[in-house]
């Protein structure tokens, strides 16, 4: 899996960004779902307003922009890709 997760991660266009605070933001209530990998597989989902941090951006093989989070301050913890449309950062 991990072999597989690097070898993708290779083929997509990718930023590296220097760990900008970001939030979620969908409407009060509303949920974003994190994926494994840029328009992957489902993982876990982020509440609207939820604060996290900018690790890298991505493109999917669409075209379609995507952003790596993690939790604030928390290096080893990714909570997943999502559609960089639904977060905002400072």
């Amino acid at each position: 899996m991990r072999l597989f997760l690097s070898l993708a991660l290779c083929c997509l266009a990718t930023a590296a960004v220097a760990d900008p605070t970001c939030t979620i933001n969908q409407r009060e209530g509303m949920q974003v779902s994190a994926r494994s990998l840029p328009a992957g597989t489902f993982r876990n989902t982020v509440m609207a307003g939820t604060t996290v941090e900018l690790f890298t951006l991505a493109n999917d093989t669409k075209g379609c922009p995507w952003a790596l989070l993690r939790e604030p301050g928390n290096l080893d913890n990714y909570i997943g890709w999502v559609d960089r449309r639904t977060i905002t950062c400072r």
